[in-house]
């Protein structure tokens, strides 16, 4: 192996040694990997992608006119090519994944293209701008909204770390603590 090219390695782990992005463990070439594709995840969605994070009114239950605030947090990107879609969806394992036939939507033509949609809400968001926001250039002002919110937030011990809930916990993360 060339010395250029071992003192770009050694750059890029001292570089990348603290992220989470990255399972360690695992062989160099694959820690690569996993970094390379959360960067080409943070293009696609600066591109194709859309951050929303906003207050509303909204009427919650029916038998009650009054409307309420509620916090809108969701990430979203819709394209016409669906295996670089599928590809998204299924290397994050989270979020929805659905088809919008346009051809028979209200006002839809015939010529128009079926459009895949993938989807994602509160904290899996925040888990989603966690993992592209060290790449996004486009949305990173809104990503960075949804992490300072969930921030404020204490965390819960589950299986996906670094989920944040409204609500404190116990240590052992098994119940709600009452306030």
């Amino acid at each position: 192996m060339s010395t250029q090219l071992e003192a770009v390695i050694k750059t890029f782990v001292e570089l990348y040694k603290d992220t989470k992005l990255v399972n360690w463990d695992t062989k160099l070439e694959t820690a690569i990997a996993d970094l390379l594709e959360a960067a080409y995840m943070a293009g696609l969605f600066d591109g194709e992608g859309c951050v929303e994070y906003t207050q509303r009114f909204e009427k919650k239950r029916k038998d009650r006119p009054r409307g309420y605030l509620c916090k809108i947090i969701c990430c979203e990107m819709a394209m016409t090519f669906e295996p670089v879609m599928r590809w998204f969806h299924e290397k994050l394992g989270f979020g929805q994944f659905r088809i919008v036939v346009k051809s028979k939507l209200a006002g839809g033509k015939p010529h128009h293209k079926d459009q895949w949609r993938w989807r994602c809400s509160n904290r899996d968001a925040y888990k989603f701008a966690k993992l592209i926001i060290p790449y996004a250039r486009v949305k990173r002002e809104k990503l960075q909204k949804i992490i300072t919110h969930y921030d404020k937030f204490s965390l819960r011990y589950t299986n996906d770390r670094d989920v944040r809930v409204h609500n404190a916990v116990s240590s052992h993360g098994n119940y709600i603590l009452n306030e």
